[in-house]
């Protein structure tokens, strides 16, 4: 999982995006989970389901962030595993398609 915060210590994070009305708390704390785990956290639906949230609010927040342009998941292609996906994580809302091109270049260095 790649993320676009700048220090691990202390997590910058723009008011456009936590006063964002069309997150759901939900997904805005998923969104604030995500941006402070390392990068080698292996990011996947079940690594965020908590003792009282349960697979299906995760899965709604998720792909609440994914349509919201914070975070992008690259499709599972054959003979790939859903474990082996690398998220790629923003704290701005971008197009889907920035977010996909610069998790290709992250993820080529």
């Amino acid at each position: 999982m790649l993320i676009s915060a700048v220090d691990k210590e202390f997590t910058p994070f723009p008011t456009k995006t936590l006063q964002d009305e069309s997150l759901s708390y939900g997904a805005l704390g998923i969104l604030i989970e995500l941006l402070t785990k390392p990068d080698d956290w292996k990011a996947t639906r079940r690594n965020l389901v908590r003792k009282h949230t349960g697979i299906e609010k995760i899965n709604k927040w998720v792909d609440e962030l994914c349509s919201g342009g914070y975070l992008y998941i690259p499709e599972i292609g054959p003979g790939n595993n859903i474990n082996n996906q690398n998220w790629f994580v923003s704290d701005v809302s971008l197009p889907q398609e920035e977010l996909k091109r610069l998790a290709e270049e992250s993820y080529k260095l």
